[in-house]
């Protein structure tokens, strides 16, 4: 899994449940992709390390977080500050 997290930047989406509620599977895959974080439980949806990660490498996941993360204000500013277009996901 952590191989083909490597070679490929939308994987989530396609590897079993399970695999896609393990913290070090999904930060791997977010480090790649934060887009990723649509494919993750809500739990890890709502972990603020795991949407920061996501978030770092793609202002725009900020879309998949949690109600309660789309209300951080220090979220928030980071991914507004990286790309303005963040701001449609609050």
């Amino acid at each position: 899994v952590t191989e083909a997290i490597q070679r490929y930047s939308y994987i989530l989406g396609f590897v079993k449940k399970h695999l896609r509620n393990d913290k070090d599977v999904v930060m791997a895959a977010l480090k790649r992709n934060g887009y990723e974080l649509e494919f993750v439980n809500a739990e890890l949806k709502n972990d603020m390390e795991v949407v920061n990660v996501a978030i770092q490498q793609n202002p725009l996941a900020l879309r998949f977080a949690s109600e309660s993360l789309k209300n951080n204000k220090e979220l928030v500013v980071k991914a507004v500050s990286s790309n303005g277009e963040a701001l449609r996901f609050v």
